[in-house]
């Protein structure tokens, strides 16, 4: 006697068909704006079935009968496609990236149209002046089950001010997140990784730290105006690019080459010995560092290493990066 039994879960579903000698299942999945089906089937050894019914019912499958089976695996598929739906956020409308590309293709070091699906080459523009009053996050996950679009293709036709940070510091690399600041940016903090490409046509006005690392992917901050910041940090291949004046401290990391006139450098390593006098060689925070050990010669070579992922933490948790 098969046995049907269905398990849903926030994106996601599984149908079962529980056969004596058998389970085939049926995977519904909606990841980036579209819903998938995988089908599978596995042979099951005798007394296997009944191991696996006790299994699927404390992992919350519920069981059904053939009739309630097809017209739940109809209607979840109805309810999944709908994930994919990212709904609009206030001042927002989305246009296609052929509609832009006679304004915008130039502004971009990455094509949208090269690095993005047709499915994904959709921007979120904002006509009006933005004012958001919590942090900006700059993000892309290939499981998710929309595009994301409000996360990662922006355009604000009339400047930008954040109260809080503009925070890109998850160090994607799988796409692009690609963002055009018509205007002036103004920000608490500034924290661009990876393949993150933020171009602003005005000034850069940054309250505390200015934080750009590991942009071998292609990221890039190009400022049309001024840049202004406390400090600035740039590390592991970033490319910041500033037509105007620079205000503010601006170090960058010594195993790297600043794209900066007159950066202080900052010391991506220090050795055991240096770390006994921590305060002399480098202006961040002890926390911004790292102990490791290195093997490689046959003995113990201790040296306390550069952690970016820490500084991101820093930053986001309001506590200083530079003494």
């Amino acid at each position: 006697m098969t046995k049907h039994l269905y398990l849903i879960e926030p994106h996601s579903a599984r149908f079962l068909k529980v056969q004596p000698d058998s389970l085939e299942m049926t995977y519904v999945n909606a990841q980036l704006g579209k819903v998938e089906f995988k089908n599978s089937r596995l042979e099951m050894p005798e007394g296997g079935i009944n191991k696996f019914l006790v299994d699927a019912s404390k992992h919350g499958y519920t069981e059904i009968s053939e009739a309630e089976f097809d017209e739940k695996l109809l209607s979840c598929r109805t309810e999944i496609e709908k994930t994919t739906e990212e709904p609009l956020a206030v001042g927002e409308r989305r246009v296609p990236w052929d509609e832009l590309v006679a304004s915008y293709q130039s502004f971009f070091r990455n094509n949208p149209a090269e690095y993005l699906e047709p499915s994904m080459q959709i921007f979120c523009v904002y006509d009006q002046p933005a004012h958001l009053h919590h942090d900006l996050q700059l993000k892309f996950d290939s499981l998710a089950p929309n595009i994301q679009s409000s996360s990662r293709n922006l355009i604000f036709k009339r400047g930008l001010t954040i109260d809080g940070n503009l925070d890109a510091g998850s160090g994607t690399t799988e796409l692009p997140l690609l963002v055009i600041v018509e205007g002036d940016l103004n920000v608490k903090n500034l924290i661009l990784s990876g393949w993150a490409e933020v171009i602003v046509t005005g000034n850069v006005v940054v309250e505390d730290t200015a934080f750009c690392f590991d942009g071998e992917a292609g990221g890039r901050l190009h400022v049309h105006g001024n840049l202004s910041a406390r400090r600035v940090l740039g590390a592991m291949m970033y490319l910041l690019e500033v037509a105007g004046q620079i205000k503010g401290d601006v170090h960058w990391l010594d195993n790297d080459e600043s794209p900066l006139f007159n950066s202080a450098l900052v010391p991506d390593s220090l050795s055991k010995e240096q770390m006994t006098d921590f305060e002399t060689h480098t202006p961040l925070m002890r926390e911004c560092y790292y102990a490791n050990s290195n093997w490689a010669t046959g003995e113990e070579v201790q040296t306390f290493d550069f952690y970016p992922e820490r500084v991101v933490a820093q930053i986001r948790n309001g506590m200083p990066v530079f003494r």
